[in-house]
């Protein structure tokens, strides 16, 4: 049994990582988000898991929904009725996030202007619609590092980002390969053609960042929030 899980496992975690880089490629080149439609969800993402439809997160939709069942949506993966939701809101991750920062989350969604859009239930492909059930997992929340504590508030940080999962090269299980934590290489096919592959993010002076000081680290940031924004 044990094994079926590890095997179900490593297919979730394939197929989240070509829906997070399929997600990244359309924030790249679809546009910058259009003013007044923050959070009304809709845009369809088709992918061999199945199809799927971002959820309306304004308070038109969540209206009706206690803060405690938002934060269980976005760190335990579990809506309003229960049901398990798909890790496309990267959820295992975000259950690692302190609960100061998810409670201002929900404070700025609670914030978002009510758009009222009627978004179609995302349709998960045989057996992925079974498998999702067994993701879940309890919120338990960690007090978030002090920020004076670079190594382990950027840890942190990392973590609830989710870095790894696209900067560390997998088997083809889809298992981390062992040593390569962060070392880039990890490749991303799109049916239409491209295909993108992760960088070396290790301190690796030649293939990875082991050069670059903070300034240009961070100009990294910066250049990708100007292309979003422009």
């Amino acid at each position: 049994m044990k094994k079926v899980l590890k095997i179900f496992g490593s297919i979730v975690l394939t197929l989240v990582l070509l829906i997070g880089a399929g997600l990244i490629y359309f924030d790249y080149f679809s546009g910058p988000v259009v003013a007044g439609t923050e959070g009304k969800g809709g845009m369809e993402f088709p992918d061999l898991a199945g199809t799927f439809y971002p959820s309306n997160i304004t308070p038109a939709a969540l209206g009706n929904w206690t803060d405690g069942e938002i934060i269980r949506a976005i760190t335990a993966g579990v809506n309003k009725e229960g049901a398990a939701l798909f890790p496309m809101m990267p959820y295992p991750m975000y259950k690692e996030m302190a609960q100061e920062d998810v409670k201002a989350i929900v404070a700025y969604i609670r914030a978002l202007p009510a758009i009222q859009n009627d978004v179609p239930r995302s349709k998960i492909n045989f057996p992925l619609n079974l498998i999702m059930r067994m993701i879940p997992q309890p919120y338990r929340p960690q007090p978030r590092p002090a920020p004076a504590d670079t190594l382990a508030y950027g840890k942190y940080l990392n973590t609830i980002s989710g870095c790894h999962f696209c900067h560390t090269p997998i088997d083809a299980q889809g298992q981390p390969l062992p040593g390569m934590d962060f070392a880039g290489g990890q490749e991303f096919k799109f049916p239409w053609g491209p295909v993108v592959r992760s960088a070396n993010i290790t301190p690796e002076e030649d293939t990875g960042i082991g050069a670059w000081d903070k300034e240009f680290f961070i100009s990294k940031f910066y250049s990708m929030f100007e292309r979003f924004s422009e």
